[in-house]
């Protein structure tokens, strides 16, 4: 597990990154049907995991799901949203805006 500095220095060393970002409803769906899909089927595809903050409070109360994610064969980490948006995007407010606004059209 990390943060977002991690997650940058990790971006910086690497070349084409495949990164997965969960949500509730992929974590949910997972971990239901874990014994017919194994990580390898689903993340080994992948270089690293990103989790919101907000997915992470979602399931951090979950024992079973806490575990699910601890014992993932990929890197994963977690990025406050506090903490972390603003440095991701330079702290730059309107790449922000950009980003939700891109990641949520209203149509």
């Amino acid at each position: 597990m990390g943060s977002y500095s991690d997650l940058e220095q990790r971006m910086r060393t690497a070349n084409n990154l495949k990164i997965l970002i969960l949500d509730t409803g992929n974590i949910q769906f997972f971990y239901q049907n874990a014994d017919l899909l194994p990580h390898s089927f689903i993340f080994n595809r992948f270089d690293i995991v990103l989790i919101p903050g907000w997915v992470h409070a979602e399931y951090a109360h979950h024992p079973g799901k806490v575990s699910y994610i601890a014992s993932l064969p990929r890197p994963y980490f977690i990025v406050d949203e506090v903490n972390d948006y603003l440095p991701m995007l330079g702290y730059s407010d309107k790449k922000l805006m950009e980003l939700f606004r891109i990641a949520a059209p209203n149509e």
